[in-house]
């Protein structure tokens, strides 16, 4: 029996619990979906390079997971082309910029405090629209 093709970018590789949420998040939250998947993918790579994961692992659902996220950044001002069927989402200078911008905020701009204050407003459901980089990410595409 064949396994059911899906066409990356569409699908989200059954990785999200409601798929939906992609198209409503902030865009705080959709830079956090594309790492923490672009994250997982790495890491089990390297783990089963290594020899710490014994077994070859699929790690084809994180990749539709992550593609899917990223075909939902035009939403934020991002230029995506719509992947050829059976083709991966080819990731963009204005993809690159728009995730580097963020990146570059949550990875090594605020402070540790900062960020407990983000994930204590996140938790609580306040506005969050405080947490952006300076400037705008456009200039650098």
């Amino acid at each position: 029996m064949e396994a059911e093709k899906h066409q990356f970018g569409k699908y989200d590789g059954g990785m999200l619990k409601d798929p939906s949420c992609v198209s409503t998040c902030t865009e705080q939250e959709l830079y956090f979906y594309i790492n923490n998947f672009g994250g997982m993918i790495w890491r089990l790579n390297h783990d089963m390079s290594h020899g710490k994961i014994e077994e070859k692992l699929d790690l084809t659902p994180y990749q539709y997971a992550l593609e899917y996220c990223v075909m939902h950044t035009p939403r934020f001002g991002v230029k995506i082309d719509e992947p050829a069927e059976g083709e991966h989402v080819k990731a963009t200078d204005s993809y690159w910029a728009w995730f580097r911008w963020w990146d570059e905020y949550f990875q090594r701009t605020l402070t540790e405090e900062d960020y407990k204050d983000y994930l204590q407003k996140v938790k609580k459901g306040e506005d969050v629209s405080q947490f952006r980089p300076t400037g705008d990410w456009r200039d650098n595409v």
